[in-house]
Formats: C-alpha cells, sequence, structure tokens
C-alpha cells in the first residue's frame, strides 16, 4: 500500500560552495500539535555528492504516515535545513535550533489552524540569523531554509509553504544560494 511522504525532486546543482563537488544534506526539524518535537539528518551519515549540472530526481525525507494515522486535524511544522557536508556543525548547534524554533510552532490541537502559526514560526527561524550566521568557517555551510505545515484534514495531508518561489498544489519550488551555493530544489508531499 502506498504511503504518504514529504519528498525532495529535481534537486539540481547551479553552483558549488567548493570545488569540485559539495556533499549535500538535509537537516529536518518539527514538532506535532501533540507536541512531539524531533530531528533528523538526510542521508544519515555523509553526503549527496553534487557537481555544477548534477541532478538527483527524488529523495524521501519523512514518512508522513503517523500524521493519517493520529487523526483529523493534527498539524506538523517543518524547518528543513539544506547543508553543506565540511567538519561538522559546532557542538549542540542543532539543538540550539531546535529549541528556540519550535518552542513558536504549532497551534494546540482542536485550534483552527490559518496562517498565524506559520507566520510565529517564521518569526522565530527569522530571529535566529545570528545563530545559524555563527556556523565558523570549515564548519558545514548553511545554504538555506524551507518551512512547510503539514495538517491532516479529513484524511488529505495538505501544505502551507513559506515564500516558495513556485508553487502548485502541494508542491513548491525553492532556491537556495547562501555561503555560494546555488541549486534549485522541488519539495512536495506524495504517495510512494
Amino acid at each position: 500500500m502506498a504511503r504518504p511522504y514529504l519528498v525532495a525532486h529535481e534537486i539540481k546543482c547551479n553552483d558549488t560552495t567548493e570545488s569540485p563537488e559539495d556533499e549535500l544534506y538535509f537537516k529536518l526539524f518539527w514538532k506535532s500539535s501533540n507536541g512531539d518535537t524531533a530531528e533528523r539528518r538526510i542521508p544519515d551519515n555523509d553526503g549527496i555528492n553534487m557537481r555544477r549540472g548534477s541532478i538527483v530526481n527524488t529523495l524521501q525525507l519523512m514518512d508522513l504516515q503517523g500524521m493519517l494515522d493520529i487523526g483529523n486535524g493534527h498539524t506538523t511544522d517543518f524547518a528543513i535545513l539544506v547543508m553543506e557536508s565540511d567538519n561538522g556543525p559546532p557542538s549542540g548547534l542543532f539543538e540550539k535550533v531546535r529549541n528556540e524554533v519550535f518552542q513558536h510552532a504549532v497551534s494546540p490541537p482542536g485550534v483552527q489552524i490559518r496562517c498565524e502559526p506559520i507566520d510565529s514560526f517564521v518569526d522565530a527561524i527569522n530571529a535566529m540569523g545570528a545563530l545559524i550566521g555563527s556556523i565558523a568557517k570549515g564548519d558545514d555551510d548553511f545554504l538555506g531554509m524551507i518551512l512547510v505545515q503539514i495538517r491532516n484534514e479529513g484524511g488529505s495531508l495538505r501544505t502551507t509553504w513559506k515564500s516558495p518561489l513556485a508553487v502548485g498544489a502541494n508542491r513548491a519550488s525553492y532556491r537556495v544560494t547562501n555561503d555560494g551555493a546555488d541549486y534549485e530544489i522541488s519539495f512536495d508531499v506524495q504517495l510512494l
């Protein structure tokens, strides 16, 4: 039986942070309306080798079946950091990011979801600019961040993407260009 996944599609490298290639990875942080928080690195170890002109077609980021199993009205906010692997992030950085970001995410269960939760989520992330910018040279490079709120509406998963370049149905496309990199990445929720 097919399961819903948050996926990255068409990861296209226009330029790298270093020569000849980047080791790209994604760091996901999420908080659910039931109060659960977690984080995950994809891929678990190393990175995806990307050179100028490289394209990765589909990368599964997160199995979302649990959102359907919990039931109607369940909401999860995700922050997806796009990173380039070097010597690793400073100790404790990701934990600080998760703690700061998710104290502002997600309305409690039963609260009508509009745009306010994701806007306060964005405000929290904007306030973290100095923290993320404090990654020392030679450590992992922060290339960009994508925000999405996914909610179960009667058995269908609906998405709200923040600041996408292009949106269609449950899909959003972004361009991340921090630290000299230039990547185009489309994200989607789909059955696999």
